[in-house]
């Protein structure tokens, strides 16, 4: 019985950027394909659906009076500013442009449930509310809390999501018999691609064998207790290990600039003339970003925009007629030679007509 985080939850539905998806959906693939060998199944619980509702309500109310035309789509996607739920929407507005964050973002809110059955996620029907008052939850809870605020500073999780984490785990693990021998008998398990709540795991295993948090990968190496190496074993553990060696992490502040950017650029009335390119160039220039995370005022914010379009077509200007002098130098170098070339046509045909006249 393996229950799923929130961070599982979104790779499994294509939420989110974050480097084991394909690992967490080679382990939904391969344990649905080893059915008769062993049964594994994955649960989602109450608490995990309602931390994942709120996660894309925030993300949706984020995005809300965004108007993403053509234009601002291609070109918020070649700056490449934009990690997860909100990349997802972007791409999906390159199919339908006159979606809004509301209707993209309302099936995953209203039907998030009946979307992981799909998937092959059930619901564990237990309410898990008495675990957030017990006193060694909320030890965890305000020991994390300390630890994430002196580590990641203000990209610290919340006391809400560390919440949940340690509630989930306390659960998990109050599961478990109290003396396992191996990982066969645990039974209970937590799968996650956090690697926060994997290293909260490690802290609070550190004397023990066993763990109870788990990545993808380990747990498809682990299922070689219960089954032979078979080509479809083998198959999913290249795929788990198949990760990218580097990845890096939005930065939160960063990317509440970049929407700021697109919701003040969704104001002008002309933004769908606006080149893809100059979008993508005002989204990555440092400069106004900085100028953008200090502004206050809507005003304030739209002149900054409007002084950043003028700033790139005086710039596009400049380079056309730089352009357009390298391609008058082109002419006339073309003009030369031509002439150059009938001169010599010229006096190779005379000197044809003075040896046909001695002849």
């Amino acid at each position: 019985k393996v229950f799923v985080d929130t961070n599982f939850l979104f790779s499994i539905l294509s939420l989110h950027d974050n480097p084991s998806n394909e690992a967490a959906k080679a382990l939904m693939d391969l344990c649905g394909r080893l059915r008769e060998s062993v049964t594994v199944r994955f649960y989602v619980t109450p608490l995990t659906l309602d931390e994942a509702k709120r996660v894309i309500a925030w993300q949706a109310s984020s995005l809300t009076g965004i108007r993403m035309t053509p234009n601002l789509v291609r070109g918020a996607q070649a700056a490449r500013s934009i990690s997860g739920i909100k990349q997802r929407f972007i791409e999906a507005c390159a199919d339908n442009p006159s979606l809004d964050a509301e209707s993209f973002f309302r099936p995953y809110i209203d039907d998030l449930l009946k979307i992981a059955r799909t998937r092959g996620i059930e619901l564990y029907n237990e309410k898990l509310d008495a675990y957030k008052t017990k006193q060694e939850v909320v030890n965890d809870i305000l020991e994390q809390q300390r630890f994430e605020e002196n580590r990641y500073g203000s990209d610290a999780k919340s006391y809400e999501v560390l919440e949940h984490d340690m509630a989930l785990w306390h659960f998990v693990k109050g599961k478990r018999r109290s003396y396992l021998e191996s990982p066969i008998e645990a039974e209970y398990w937590i799968v996650t691609v956090d690697y926060r709540f994997l290293a909260y795991e490690r802290h609070k295993t550190k004397n023990q064998q066993i763990a109870i948090c788990i990545h993808p990968t380990a747990l498809i190496q682990m299922l070689q207790f219960w089954v032979p190496r078979t080509d479809i074993l083998d198959e999913a553990l290249l795929a788990s290990l198949s990760l990218p060696l580097f990845f890096s992490e939005f930065d939160p502040e960063a990317e509440k600039v970049t929407i700021t950017i697109l919701r003040t650029l969704s104001r002008f009335e002309n933004v769908a003339d606006i080149p893809a390119e100059t979008v993508a160039n005002i989204l990555l220039s440092e400069s106004l970003r900085q100028r953008m995370h200090a502004a206050q005022e809507t005003e304030e914010k739209v002149q900054l925009i409007r002084e950043a379009l003028i700033e790139q077509q005086n710039r596009l200007q400049l380079e056309l007629e730089e352009s357009r002098g390298r391609l008058q130098e082109k002419e006339k170098e073309t003009t030369e030679m031509e002439a150059t070339i009938r001169d010599l046509k010229r006096e190779i045909e005379q000197e044809r007509r003075s040896r046909e006249s001695v002849v």
